[in-house]
């Protein structure tokens, strides 16, 4: 057991200390002291002294435990310490790793970024490519749209609605458009446009119908259902009957004459 360099005495047990006479005090401060120093313990002959010293050294027992106790605890974190201090090398050569990770990850990323750039580009080219494919005309005769011939037929029918269109970006809207028409003419569509007088701005409700507006597919479906149709005109209704009043003229001579006769009685 390793001795500490002091110990203490509890002035709790002083008042043991005062019952004894003073040769007494004197042989237990001796007893205590090569206790400390020794760890025996002298046994003096006097049951007054013996028992004091035994109070005080047990104290003193417990204090050099706790102390050993404190010291191997602090041992075992120096030599954790020391330990880890060992590892430093490799501790090191973790945060170099890692300082590589970064790096590569890094490149990655920038890798990755010019991988976007490159796929807008081809994004880009490849929607180029199908605009310009959806805009030329089939090789099949049979499927050649004229889209002049549409153009103008909105611009005549509908002359008096809205501004006249000729862009070739509407190409696509009138593909969309003819297979949903299933058969029925540009034409007929805008004289149908023509007639209605929501569509036209004529009853003065709205005036948002052009060329675009027709060619949505949700509206041109409600166009060729009818829903913007003008409403039928109500039929008259026939007028109530009235029951003729019955005119009735009498001759006021016959009338007279009819006051002053006298009737005849039941029996005659």
């Amino acid at each position: 057991m390793k001795k500490p360099k002091l110990f203490y005495l509890h002035n709790d047990n002083r008042c043991l200390v005062n019952r004894l006479s003073d040769e007494q005090a004197g042989k237990v401060l001796k007893a205590i002291y090569n206790f400390a120093d020794g760890g025996e313990i002298e046994e003096s002959g006097d049951l007054a002294v013996d028992t004091v010293v035994d109070v005080f050294t047990g104290v003193i027992a417990r204090q050099y435990e706790a102390y050993n106790e404190k010291c191997e605890k602090m041992r075992a974190n120096a030599l954790k310490r020391y330990n880890q201090k060992d590892n430093s090398a490799t501790a090191c050569k973790s945060r170099e790793d890692k300082d590589k990770d970064k790096d590569e990850n890094k490149e990655k990323y920038e890798d990755k970024e010019k991988d976007k750039e490159k796929n807008k580009d081809k994004d880009k080219e490849n929607k180029k490519e199908k605009e310009e494919n959806s805009s030329s005309l089939s090789d099949s005769p049979g499927d050649q749209v004229d889209y002049s011939s549409v153009y103008n037929s909105y611009n005549s029918i509908c002359s008096d609605m809205v501004t006249a269109i000729d862009s070739l970006s509407r190409r696509c809207a009138v593909d969309n458009a003819m297979e949903l028409l299933d058969g029925v003419t540009f034409d007929e569509l805008f004289e149908r446009v023509r007639q209605s007088d929501f569509l036209t701005g004529r009853n003065g409700k709205w005036y948002g119908c052009n060329f675009d507006w027709i060619m949505q597919p949700e509206h041109l479906q409600k166009i060729m259902s009818g829903a913007y149709d003008n409403p039928s005109p109500k039929k008259p209704s026939p007028p109530a009957y009235t029951k003729p009043i019955r005119q009735t003229s009498y001759d006021i001579n016959e009338v007279r004459k009819f006051d002053s006769l006298d009737f005849m009685d039941e029996e005659g």
